[in-house]
């Protein structure tokens, strides 16, 4: 299976300290926001989201999306609890 390679990271801002609590709860924080995300897919030029902006990835037309991050775990939750139910 051939998967199409984004590679991602988000700036988040909150009120509490997600070295306090832990990055689930700073996830689920309603404090908690995206600021910013920077991604490539494949080795093409830097994409860049704030909120506000269209979603920067729409050109993608396959599912096979492998998306590749530092910190994949913190990635993940801020996609599902900040991303997708504030924005859609």
């Amino acid at each position: 299976m051939s998967f199409v390679e984004v590679h991602h990271d988000k700036e988040t801002y909150s009120e509490i300290d997600l070295t306090e609590v832990g990055a689930y709860k700073y996830a689920c924080d309603p404090s908690t926001d995206c600021l910013l995300t920077s991604g490539a897919v494949e080795d093409g030029p830097i994409r860049r989201w704030r909120p506000g902006d269209p979603f920067p990835y729409r050109d993608i037309r396959t599912s096979d999306i492998r998306i590749l991050a530092w910190n994949s775990q913190f990635e993940r939750l801020i996609w599902w609890e900040v991303m997708e139910r504030r924005y859609g």
